[in-house]
């Protein structure tokens, strides 16, 4: 129950807060997409780094990890593009939707509900090197 009124019900208060917001005020949303990407992720990603257990070590292990993953699915998705005969900006929507997670949105309170805080730490520092890639 504590997990329920903990971690799922603020960020259903906050969905909801937002969709009420949306239809009364009008929100920018191009505004609060860039304020969320460029403000409110990198500040989640340094506060639970900075306080987290995690070394050098074990931060350089998950990226390695997430940088492979993302090669062999970038040959994979290029193999079955090809397969499908996909061209052009089909075959790049295909990749795209192969190799882009979104880890940070709803996967991280996700990994905190699973795994608590240690798995909070090292599922952020999934989300910044996916972030990371996906910058490029």
């Amino acid at each position: 129950m504590t997990v329920l009124l903990n971690v799922i019900l603020p960020v259903i208060l906050v969905a909801g807060v937002a969709a009420l917001a949306q239809r009364y005020v009008k929100l920018d949303l191009r505004t609060t997409s860039r304020a969320a990407f460029y403000l409110f992720a990198p500040a989640l990603v340094f506060d639970s780094l900075a306080n987290s257990t995690i070394g050098g070590a074990e931060f350089g292990q998950i990226a390695i990890a997430l940088i492979a993953i993302t090669l062999f699915l970038w040959v994979f998705g290029e193999l079955f593009g090809r397969l499908l005969r996909l061209k052009g900006p089909t075959l790049s929507a295909f990749l795209l939707s192969i190799l882009l997670i979104n880890a940070g949105n709803l996967g991280l309170p996700i990994v905190l509900f699973a795994f608590g805080q240690e798995g909070l730490a090292r599922g952020t520092a999934y989300f910044a090197v996916s972030a990371a890639i996906s910058a490029r």
